[in-house]
């Protein structure tokens, strides 16, 4: 469990420097992140992006986008390597998704790659269930679990 203040920060596009960083330390088969800076600043034009702090630190980003009939769609959750296992992540995700429910989404859809475990199994503790393997959705030739959860 977190000990430090953590707060959840509407980024704006000139963050896109810090949402970039993130990605960037993340980068491995199991998270579809942002490689350039045109990348990082297209997220800001479909997703609501918001950084994570820690006493004011960076310490990840999380982003939703508006989908079809009252869903949204999780596009992204991500906590700098540094700041992994300690429960920033599964902080993030209480945050995200009661922030979505108060916007008046209904459902809640994510992907997650099958071999991150950790990952599957903190969504899986918040009532998501799997609906679909896809097969390489991002176009980077890895497998996706489509995986979704009633808000209401």
């Amino acid at each position: 469990m977190t000990l430090q203040k953590v707060s959840f920060v509407r980024a704006r596009e000139t963050d896109w420097k810090e949402v970039l960083r993130v990605d960037l330390d993340l980068i491995d088969k199991t998270y579809a992140s942002f490689r350039t800076e045109k990348e990082a600043r297209d997220s800001f034009k479909k997703s609501n992006v918001f950084l994570i702090k820690s006493d004011e630190k960076l310490i990840g980003t999380t982003s939703y986008d508006s989908g079809e009939d009252g869903t949204a769609y999780l596009a992204g959750l991500g906590i700098l390597r540094e700041h992994q296992g300690q429960g920033f992540g599964r902080e993030a995700l209480d945050w995200l998704l009661a922030e979505v429910t108060r916007k008046g989404y209904k459902k809640a859809t994510l992907r997650v790659h099958p071999d991150n475990e950790k990952a599957k199994q903190m969504y899986e503790r918040r009532g998501f269930k799997v609906v679909r393997p896809e097969e390489n959705p991002y176009g980077d030739g890895e497998p996706r679990l489509f995986m979704e959860k009633d808000l209401i």
